[in-house]
């Protein structure tokens, strides 16, 4: 009896070591001259082209579900072949809008991105990958658009 229950403490363990992440994560924040209702509302409107799990204008957090696309990665020396090798990627993001002094507002964008493989027993399971900052850099760089919109 205690053998097994020692067995399936060992597999949830090795399991649990499996899911993460070695390492800080990212660090994602970028400071606007602009107030605190003014980031927030561009923040919500960037992310709102994305489906949202939950916002707070007021509060200044928004987050997003998780959406997915087609990962960079490919499988196989020549990108699968016939039976196609593209991971399956999804992010979701949450976006922390804070006043930082009178005229300054910052946000802090949490990033998880997940990747799943084309096949075999991989293609059951998203594997948690680090953020790269591709996707910090267009959501910030969208944000300062809403905020400077060009005049023609």
């Amino acid at each position: 009896m205690f053998k097994g229950w020692l067995m399936v403490l060992l597999f949830c363990v090795l399991l649990s070591g499996c899911a993460t992440i070695k390492g800080p994560q990212p660090d994602f924040r970028a400071i606007y001259s602009y107030s605190f209702n003014q980031v927030s509302q561009a923040t919500f409107d960037v992310l709102s082209e994305m489906p949202i799990e939950s916002s707070s204008v007021k509060k200044g957090v928004i987050e997003t579900q998780w959406f997915e696309g087609w990962s960079d990665r490919a499988f196989g020396a020549f990108g699968g072949g016939i039976v196609g090798g593209q991971w399956k990627r999804r992010v979701k993001i949450k976006a922390l809008v804070t006043p930082d002094g009178s005229a300054q507002s910052k946000v802090q964008l949490i990033i998880r991105v997940q990747e799943k493989a084309p096949g075999g027993t991989q293609a059951n399971t998203w594997l948690r990958k680090r953020p790269d900052g591709t996707v910090s850099k267009r959501v910030f760089a969208q944000i300062e658009e809403r905020l400077n919109p060009v005049q023609v």
